[in-house]
């Protein structure tokens, strides 16, 4: 691991505890504990509902994968997320896993690589939808209490900015980057040169589909209309009142931090930070805030602890298995 994401990670560690010891560790407890058990379990199961979504999102933008496919796109995409949320790694450290997954379960690697790579254009573009939706209903939010000239107002601009421009870099340099992989590849390592260009070839083919990329950005835009929703659930279990839009915003803004802080490993101290300073906004009190950020990360844990012992399940599985199945007759889930 990088030593600039060890320093990151460990500011966002500090800043995260000393949010919680700055508005009390007991009232922050209160709050947490104020779901229960059966309302966690609730809180749980519809975490794995939005599952469905991302993975059949995921699967939507991969040719020549048949319905029966779908559980193991959805599969991959647990994956991918409990290791960008669960393992000390930057949210890229999740992509690569999740699209190895999919190689384990059957799908070709270059269509792996390849709908992995539109899959994650087609969910930026969503996420700009949603980030600007968040925008909107912010600037709707200070103009009310005549605060146009908020600073926030600025730092989200700035974030959305970010994303944009992040979003155009990604999608203008992909096919450049494996172009000049495949130059270096035919110099250096001739074997795999033909999987690179394989790779390009079938992004290519997938951007010539238009249904399938707008079906990706449709339902991803639902999954993150969605995993707003469950915030607004838990906090109905929890005995906060509060408006399904006004939780949209501040998952919206939230969407905006994160991003901007792509590196730090599970946006530890940077989500914790954001519900802090949004959620007042839209009514809730810091202590609330920080215990529905803590309680996001214990579903995360619960989903994603499991999810990535299974992972390595059948990692471990795959390499003892004697002899060696034939990839072309790998059964699909």
């Amino acid at each position: 691991m990088k030593l600039s994401v060890i320093i990151a990670a460990v500011i966002g560690l500090v800043l995260a505890t000393g949010l919680i010891a700055y508005f009390g560790v007991s009232a922050v407890l209160s709050a947490l504990l104020a779901i229960g058990w059966v309302g966690f379990a609730v809180f749980v199961g519809y975490g794995l509902l939005v599952y469905l979504v991302l993975g059949s999102a995921w699967w939507s933008v991969a040719p020549g994968q048949g319905l029966r496919r779908i559980r193991t796109f959805i599969w991959g995409r647990m994956v991918r997320e409990s290791a960008a949320e669960v393992l000390p790694l930057s949210a890229l450290g999740g992509v690569v896993i999740g699209a190895r997954a999919l190689a384990v379960r059957g799908v070709e690697p270059t269509l792996a690589n390849a709908s992995l790579v539109v899959d994650l254009v087609t969910e930026i573009l969503a996420q700009i939808a949603f980030m600007l939706l968040g925008f909107g209903l912010l600037v709707a939010r200070l103009s009310h209490y005549g605060r146009l000239s908020d600073p926030l107002i600025t730092l989200v601009v700035v974030g959305l900015l970010f994303t944009i421009t992040g979003a155009a870099v990604f999608v203008a340099a992909q096919q450049r980057a494996l172009r000049l992989l495949h130059r270096m590849a035919q110099t250096w390592f001739p074997s795999a040169a033909d999987n690179l260009n394989g790779v390009s070839d079938k992004v290519a083919e997938i951007y010539q589909n238009p249904l399938r990329l707008t079906a990706g950005v449709v339902l991803h835009s639902i999954a993150w209309i969605a995993s707003a929703i469950g915030s607004w659930i838990a906090l109905r279990i929890m005995g906060v009142h509060i408006s399904v839009m006004a939780v949209i915003a501040i998952e919206s803004l939230l969407s905006t931090a994160r991003s901007a802080a792509f590196m730090v490993p599970n946006a530890v101290g940077v989500q914790e930070g954001g519900y802090a300073l949004i959620g007042v906004l839209f009514g809730l009190s810091p202590e609330t805030a920080l215990a529905l950020s803590l309680l996001k990360r214990a579903r995360d844990l619960a989903i994603g602890v499991p999810t990535l012992l299974l992972w390595q399940a059948q990692e471990g599985r795959r390499l003892i298995q004697w002899p060696p199945r034939p990839a072309s007759i790998s059964r699909p889930l």
